[in-house]
């Protein structure tokens, strides 16, 4: 089930994490969350359902992009986040050449008109050179000292597309090309396209409309590598990797009458715990992408019935939902996710060992995810 790439990432640990957010870096951003904080403000968008007074749309923009947009705005959020990860985490004496930097973009197949908009703002036209390569273009010259000869690599794989970076960052470490990889995503759904098309499919939170998602934006960056390296180098290991189950769903949120029976995430969520030494026992947390799409909702219940003959307890964890915080992050959401349960190992506040993550991409990705407490009795150091 560890689709698709089938790399295992056990044996690798988290040894940083950094993030760009509507409320500030990762230390700031999770205790935030954490005490149920929030930071929304109008967007500039007028919505309303026939024969009502339009109302201002409310989100959560990142304060420290105002001003930038398209992909300006994409590159900015990423290179605040990596400055918040370089904060408290360095490669030290590892060589730029030895690290890899795998980011996570939003992508035109989950969003119309979002190629057309990027390539717009750069001055481009699609044919020419697509957004990934203006991206990387635009990020390089602004990378800190210690990145500027890195690796770096783009997906697009949507919310759970993080994990797919996870999951090519333990076969670069496996191969031993590189040292160090910085997994993490970036997105932003703030953009006036792509704030008329939320509105005109029905996916945005309105005034009139309660059941939808609010916009969000920002980026989050982990350190990721294996075990003994971090011993060797003499880093504080923040949180361990145990299985991480990937799988498609045939059809997505956003595919006309598809609704969606929670058979892929119910898979995910019972292979990923099956494998884990532990199973359920030491988890008490769940952390999830519900973001008040219907869609996802139904996804997550039809999945729960279908888990409760082989994971009882699945039903009575806790459940973390960062999209209440930070609204819907899109691409971003996987590495947010990590992030907050990163800060709930070092704050003492995860309720156990191990914590559970699940996450889902609008285009069928399901994932889920768990991760171990340093020191954890099931923490195998590798």
């Amino acid at each position: 089930m560890a689709r698709p790439g089938s790399s295992s990432v056990e044996g690798l640990v988290i040894t940083g994490i950094g993030m760009a957010s509507s409320m500030g870096g990762a230390v700031t951003a999770c205790a935030a969350a954490r005490a149920g904080m929030s930071r929304p403000s109008p967007l500039p968008l007028m919505a309303g359902m026939d024969g009502e007074q339009p109302s201002a749309v409310t989100g959560h923009p990142c304060p420290m992009v105002r001003g930038f947009e398209g992909l300006g705005r994409l590159i900015q959020l990423t290179w605040w986040s990596l400055e918040d990860l370089f904060t408290q985490w360095s490669p030290g004496n590892v060589p730029p050449t030895r690290i890899a930097l795998l980011i996570n973009l939003p992508s035109s197949d989950e969003r119309p008109l979002l190629l057309e908009h990027l390539l717009h703002e750069a001055g481009r036209s699609p044919g020419v050179e697509d957004e990934t390569g203006l991206f990387l273009r635009g990020l390089r010259p602004l990378l800190m000292k210690g990145l500027e000869q890195a690796d770096l690599q783009v997906l697009q794989a949507g919310h759970a597309g993080v994990w797919v970076g996870l999951q090519r960052a333990a076969a670069l470490l496996e191969t031993g090309r590189v040292d160090v990889c910085l997994v993490g995503g970036v997105d932003s759904y703030l953009d006036g396209p792509t704030l008329e098309w939320l509105d005109a499919t029905r996916k945005l939170k309105t005034p009139e409309r309660p059941v939808g998602l609010m916009p969000g934006e920002g980026a989050a960056f982990l350190a990721v590598e294996k075990a003994r390296t971090a011993r060797a180098r003499g880093l504080h290991t923040l949180a361990q990797f145990g299985p991480l189950s990937m799988g498609e769903e045939p059809g997505g949120y956003g595919d006309g009458d598809f609704r969606p029976l929670g058979v892929e995430l119910a898979s995910v969520l019972v292979d990923s715990i099956q494998r884990n030494p532990t199973k359920e026992r030491d988890i008490s947390v769940l952390l999830m992408d519900l973001n008040g799409q219907e869609a996802r909702a139904m996804d997550w219940g039809h999945a729960l019935v279908r888990c409760a003959s082989a994971v009882e307890k699945l039903g009575r964890m806790r459940q973390w939902i960062p999209a209440s915080s930070f609204g819907d992050v899109g691409g971003a959401t996987a590495a947010f996710l990590m992030c907050i349960a990163v800060r709930a190992f070092s704050r003492g506040y995860a309720l156990g060992h191990e914590l559970l993550l699940s996450c889902c991409s609008e285009q069928g990705l399901r994932g889920a995810l768990i991760l171990k407490a340093p020191g954890s009795r099931s923490m195998c150091l590798r």
